[in-house]
């Protein structure tokens, strides 16, 4: 198998005719980045969405990849028809509405290109006789049995869902058949007892889109559990809707210190999981995360779970402390600052009036007098210093290992990266860098546990000094989930430079994983998917033996490995300055 990435920037003009060829159609294609959210292509009102590259799948090399996702994406176009309302249809019956639906334009595609179906046959790999313990089992073995007429399986459901969509009484040329289909398979996936999450369903395989252009979005109503909204610069997600084992829904209540926090809970974002579904609603938000596999050379969806949980606070004066302590180091961040080294001189032309002439202006105005033409009267340059616009989130690791103590200096690992985290806030905060302070561990793929200390926007006060103050260090190190949530976060900043700066003090690891270079691997993923995006990731190891892994997950200059813990504090403030000058 080729496991070369294919970029569609290489792809975008022979998928162009390639559509024109099949369709006469000159819609728009355009690419995105699949770094936050789950790789699949969409439609909207101006054109066509495909990640921004594919590697291979199931044997195909990502131009066919490309070139299927774009057959369907044209295929829906031509018999979907107009958007409709999902009223009276719970999320299982919508998802089950779009895998029909997809089986049904395929066909109708096919009767008149039947070369497609070898170009769409080869990624649908499900299985007969598999595992039937979840919705998204059957779903894809369904979607199977639709497409390919030699694939058999014996499961009721499936047989079911095959004769009904291919009855003779059906009508494939309308756009509603498979509506009523979805309702009464819907009902038995509740008889089942089968838990079906709406907010982790992906729709497989890999070509096909996400369905949202099949309806209508302000017909929307809370069983999609998809309403998204800004708060505090925190994204925030309404409760989840879960639906019951007799196919009814619920929606999960906050309780009464959400609700005064202006937060609430929501569901798992592990899939079919209810001992996690139960956990995951002590959380202030769960997102999931795709994770790169090296083995496969592919990402797996929605594999990873962050949970945003509210830090526990302590006794802020122990952080007034740390500042009373280092005392002669906050004066020199305070002279530094001061000395107005960290604002870069930018040099402005064309002025009015400057600190002195712009010789190349003059020139020209000259030339301009003797040919008797209006010269440009901004002759001058002068030299400005310009205002830093940088956004940094300090992102804390704080695995069970942090609490392990350095014997130079009788104290943890933990105590010192709280206390060089201390005063960095204290000279980012007396620069006018705005930052923010989080720290993550990990219990599994399912349960990367994600605290706020500090957030964008707010002072760096009693509060924030409380929390740092009750940090603790438990669990494992799952880095790549964490430095995809805490990119998600400075994606949304409109700073012209952000900032990951990693304070760590081991390689990545967790209890589900045993091959040492996957965790390695996704992590060094996650860093580059967060440099495409615009944030620079830096990392300040505590491992005194990490260079031979650190380089492998940041690159050849963005790390710095302490070989003495003790001076942490003292060496974090100084790096930060200095790799913001």
């Amino acid at each position: 198998m080729n496991d070369v990435a294919v970029h569609f920037a290489d792809q975008r003009k022979p998928l162009a005719w390639w559509l024109r060829a099949l369709w006469n159609d000159g819609t728009a294609l355009h690419p995105f980045g699949a770094t936050l959210s789950v790789a699949r292509p969409y439609r909207s009102n101006i054109g066509l969405h495909f990640p921004d590259q594919y590697r291979a799948v199931q044997g195909a090399g990502g131009a066919l990849v490309y070139r299927a996702g774009l057959a369907h994406l044209a295929a829906h176009h031509a018999f979907s028809g107009p958007a409709r309302s999902r009223k009276g249809l719970k999320p299982v019956q919508v998802a089950l509405f779009g895998v029909l639906e997809d089986a049904r334009v395929e066909h109708l595609a096919m009767r008149e290109f039947p070369g497609l179906r070898r170009l769409w046959s080869r990624f649908h790999v499900a299985q007969a006789g598999g595992s039937a313990s979840t919705f998204l089992s059957l779903a894809v073995r369904l979607s199977r049995a639709l497409i390919d007429p030699d694939f058999a399986d014996d499961h009721p459901w499936v047989r079911k869902g095959r004769s009904m969509f291919f009855h003779p009484a059906g009508d494939l040329n309308d756009p509603g058949f498979p509506r009523e289909l979805a309702s009464l398979l819907g009902n038995d996936i509740g008889q089942m007892r089968l838990q079906f999450n709406a907010k982790t369903y992906v729709v497989e395989p890999l070509y096909r889109d996400d369905n949202a252009h099949l309806w209508l979005p302000e017909d929307d109503d809370d069983s999609t559990a998809q309403a998204l909204m800004v708060e505090d610069d925190i994204l925030l997600v309404n409760p989840e809707v879960i639906e019951t084992e007799g196919g009814d829904v619920i929606e999960e209540e906050s309780d009464d210190d959400d609700a005064e926090a202006g937060v609430k809970p929501v569901g798992t974002g592990a899939d079919d999981d209810p001992e996690l579904a139960t956990v995951a609603l002590d959380a202030l938000r769960v997102v999931t995360y795709p994770e790169w596999d090296w083995m496969i050379g592919a990402s797996r969806p929605a594999w990873c779970t962050v949970q945003e949980r509210r830090p526990m606070p302590g006794d802020s004066a122990a952080i007034d402390a740390i500042l009373a302590r280092h005392a002669s180091l906050v004066d020199r961040i305070d002279s530094l600052v001061g000395g107005n080294e960290l604002r870069k001189p930018e040099r402005l032309r064309k002025q009015m009036e400057g600190d002195r002439f712009d010789l190349d202006a003059v020139v020209t105005a000259m030339l301009d007098v003797r040919t008797r033409r209006t010269p440009d009267p901004r002759v001058h340059i002068r030299v400005d210093r310009r205002e830093r616009d940088l956004a940094v989130l300090v992102l804390l690791d704080l695995s069970q290992s942090t609490n392990d103590v350095v014997e130079a200096c009788q104290a943890r690992v933990l105590d010192l990266a709280r206390e060089a985290t201390v005063l960095l806030a204290h000279a980012m905060e007396k620069v006018g860098d705005q930052f923010a302070i989080h720290g993550f561990c990990s219990n599994g793929r399912g349960e990367v546990q994600y605290q706020r200390f500090k957030d964008f926007g707010h002072t760096f006060d009693a509060g924030v000094k409380a929390r740092l103050a009750g940090m603790t260090g438990q669990w494992s190190t799952r880095m790549g989930g964490a430095l995809r949530h805490a990119t998600a976060q400075l994606v949304a900043r409109r700073n012209d430079r952000r900032l990951i700066l990693l304070i760590t003090d081991g390689e990545p690891h967790d209890i589900d994983v045993h091959d040492p270079r996957y965790l390695l691997q996704d992590a060094r993923k996650a860093v580059d998917e967060a440099s495409r995006a615009g944030v620079f990731t830096y990392c300040m190891s505590l491992d005194p033996k990490a260079d031979h892994y650190v380089q492998r997950i940041f690159g050849p200059r963005n790390w710095t490995v302490m070989d003495h813990i003790a001076k942490l504090p003292e060496k974090l403030p100084a790096l930060y300055l200095r790799l913001t000058r």
